[in-house]
């Protein structure tokens, strides 16, 4: 595959406020997740948000005719990472259904914190610096401010499933980065969703039997912005953006997302807006935009030019 991910046209205007607009959609995820969990069981809306959103992305894949096509090589990686995709989000949407959206859509955006660590030993010249050091620490800190207090409560347990799911996706980012150097990044996506939809299936059946499914108005709209809206649309955004700007470049504007997430909560489904919530956004937010900030280096590079590690994902 032809190395399209290393451009870096200037940022306009216009595309400056679509980055936002996209990064505000992403954020709004957890919230139809949470409106989801009203009628649906966690593991049967995630198969039936990644039907729709393999559905969606097959569509694209044809339009632009990118091969399905699999050599033996490729069956392996995309079946391990597949494998992956499924336990994060499973970990996600059962976090997600025992905590409020506020502090999932916090929680979950400190998989940076998981990404550095892990390119720092897995990804050759991809190196902490003290810039990224201290982003991490002030995110950590943000983190960490969501769980006092709640020693033993469910919210406790929700939050740790996040954070779990968190830790995964940065370690599939890692993994994802290596695949799509040499693979088709919509292809890798789809391919985590064909092996993925099986085993929610599979994990609703033999857990969620006895739970009713209700497709209210609210329900249904949250299903389609999860698999059409996010899963659809956002993925093939972000795509195009990385076709011209580089991953570090747009994972500048990451920290939109908790932002977002935050405040749609608050607007939709009234979640509290607490001292402790609006600390602990600040201080993830801030840490990622540190995380991302390019600092020069003596060759005159930047910091995130060298090794460039995206660490935006519209699944989860």
């Amino acid at each position: 595959m032809p190395n399209r991910l290393n451009q870096n046209v200037t940022l306009s205007s216009g595309t400056f406020l679509f980055i936002i607009g996209l990064f505000t959609l992403w954020g709004g995820n957890v919230v139809a997740i949470k409106v989801g969990l009203r009628g649906l069981p966690p593991f049967g809306m995630a198969a039936l948000r990644f039907i729709l959103a393999g559905l969606f992305l097959a569509v694209w894949m044809r339009a632009q005719s990118v091969s399905f096509r699999l050599d033996r090589r490729e069956v392996f990686h995309h079946t391990i990472n597949g494998i992956s995709f499924t336990a994060q989000i499973a970990l996600f949407y059962l976090g997600v259904e025992l905590t409020s959206a506020s502090y999932a859509s916090i929680l979950i955006n400190s998989n940076p914190f998981f990404v550095l660590l892990l390119a720092h030993f897995f990804v050759a010249g991809d190196r902490l610096s003290a810039q990224k050091v201290f982003g991490l620490t002030l995110a950590f800190t943000g983190v960490a401010f969501l769980f006092t207090g709640q020693i033993g409560g469910g919210r406790w347990l929700g939050n740790a499933l996040v954070v779990a799911s968190a830790a995964l996706l940065g370690a599939r980012i890692v993994y994802v980065k290596r695949l799509i150097s040499t693979m088709e990044p919509s292809q890798v996506v789809f391919w985590q969703m064909v092996v993925g939809v099986p085993l929610f299936l599979w994990m609703s059946r033999l857990t969620e039997a006895g739970r009713a499914w209700h497709f209210s108005p609210a329900v249904t709209t949250a299903i389609l912005f999860q698999g059409i809206v996010v899963g659809g649309f956002c993925f093939l955004a972000a795509t195009t953006l990385l076709q011209r700007h580089n991953p570090s470049t747009l994972s500048v504007f990451s920290f939109f997302i908790p932002l977002s997430g935050v405040s749609l909560s608050y607007l939709l489904l009234g979640d509290p807006m607490t001292r402790t919530l609006v600390l602990s956004v600040a201080f993830v937010a801030v840490g990622i935009a540190l995380v991302h900030r390019p600092t020069a280096t003596r060759s005159g590079t930047t910091d995130g030019e060298e090794v460039e590690i995206p660490t935006a994902d519209p699944y989860h």
